[in-house]
């Protein structure tokens, strides 16, 4: 009885694992997970937070919703809606 247990709980651990491995992302060697931010665009790629905080402010102050993120190069990025990438690339810009 409890061997048919243990043969019914390995096949069940096997399945689970068969299907983790088909499902799991492919991220090894010579692959990388890429920038996507899904609706966000990167307006602005700069080497420090404070300076990505200060390209925030002047969006915030010109009524730009933005956020930061720390892109795959370890640089810190300015991410802003699609619909205001334009207006915000050139406030960044001037910056």
């Amino acid at each position: 009885m409890y061997l048919e247990w243990a043969a019914a709980l390995g096949v069940v651990a096997a399945l689970v694992t068969i299907i983790r491995l088909i499902t799991s992302p492919r991220i090894g060697p010579g692959t990388q997970p890429d920038d996507d931010y899904g609706l966000l665009r990167v307006v602005a790629s700069v080497d420090t937070l404070a300076r990505a905080a200060e390209i925030r402010r002047v969006l915030s102050e010109a009524g730009v919703r933005a956020t930061t993120s720390i892109g795959i190069d370890g640089r810190v990025q300015v991410l802003v809606f699609e619909g205001e990438y334009d207006r915000a690339r050139r406030l960044a810009e001037r910056s």
